[in-house]
C-alpha cells in the first residue's frame, strides 16, 4: 500500500484519485457518486479511508467480471 497524507491519493496505485469530496467540491459532483462499486470490490478495499481512483476501481472490475 501507498503512504498518504491528504487524501488525494489512490491507495492503490498512487496516483492523483481526483476525490471532489477530498478538494471541497459540492456533494453529488465527484466522479465517485456516478460511479458504480459493486460488493465483491469494495470488500478488498484497503480500509484506510481514502477513495481509491476511478482507473483502479475500472481494473477492479474488470479483474471481478463486473460492469
Amino acid at each position: 500500500m501507498i503512504p498518504l497524507n491528504d487524501g488525494t491519493r489512490c491507495p492503490l496505485c498512487g496516483m492523483d484519485n481526483r476525490c471532489g469530496h477530498v478538494a471541497g467540491d459540492p456533494p453529488g459532483t465527484c466522479w465517485c457518486d456516478k460511479a458504480h462499486f459493486p460488493k465483491e470490490i469494495l470488500e478488498h478495499l484497503p480500509a484506510c479511508g481514502v477513495c481509491i481512483c476511478e482507473t483502479c476501481l475500472e481494473r477492479l472490475k474488470s479483474r471481478f467480471g463486473q460492469s
